[in-house]
């Protein structure tokens, strides 16, 4: 049943992945062995969307405040991320042409992520020319950060300008209560659905996923309208 207003294109999804550490308590595993179930989760959750025909995935690896955790704990989720890329992701994405787009503070990022990403760049250049899914990694991202770069950079603060310049459709976040963005793309998601899943991310199974974009893309929007 279509509820109001516009009908509801699902063509941009916001994913904040939370409660791994969570996860890790409740299933006596490491932080980094989460961390290792968590990409592969990402991998499988960013090829079903792929074949829903969704357009960019805007992904929450880390915000910035999630840097001032204890350094074993984040090396062991950049290190499961850098692996995780070198692995599977960059080779995998590359070969469907899903484009990465890497957003953040590259400051804080390790020097040997700077060193893969600037291989990728060069490997991208010459593999991924036209692509049908953009996926944004966030990566030590606080939208303030994003605010100051465009006003630096494009002397103006519109939407369009912006490192992210897509409005979000919808966002998934996992974990349960409570809801919350985060500081996950405020000025893109103004209009945006927000399903909250209680499973860790770990756990998201794809049919409960294709559940919840049908309920979405069943809804009309009117946009403030």
């Amino acid at each position: 049943m279509l509820l109001f207003g516009i009908s509801m294109e699902i063509n941009h999804i916001g994913i904040i992945p939370d409660g791994n550490r969570r996860w890790a308590k409740m299933n006596g595993a490491t932080v980094q062995q989460a961390y290792n179930k968590f990409f592969d989760k990402f991998v499988e959750i960013v090829d079903y969307l792929h074949s829903q025909e969704v357009k960019i995935i805007s992904f929450y690896v880390a915000s910035k405040e999630n840097f001032m955790r204890s350094v074993e704990e984040l090396n062991a989720i950049l290190a499961e991320f850098e692996n995780a890329l070198s692995k599977n992701i960059l080779s995998s994405f590359s070969n469907q042409n899903i484009k990465l787009r890497f957003i953040g503070d590259k400051s804080l990022w390790p020097k040997s992520l700077l060193d893969l990403l600037e291989q990728r760049k060069l490997n991208e250049e010459q593999t991924v020319q036209d692509y049908n899914l953009l996926v944004n990694l966030l990566i030590a991202y606080n939208p303030i950060d994003e605010i100051n770069e465009t006003i630096y950079t494009k002397k103006s603060l519109c939407i369009e300008d912006l490192l992210i310049p897509e409005r979000v459709d919808l966002i998934i976040r996992s974990g349960g209560q409570p809801v919350r963005l985060s500081n996950f793309l405020p000025l893109q998601s103004g209009y945006a659905a927000i399903h909250v899943f209680d499973d860790y991310f770990i756990d998201i199974k794809l049919t409960d996923l294709d559940n919840v974009i049908a309920k979405y893309r069943a809804i009309n929007m009117n946009f403030g309208k």
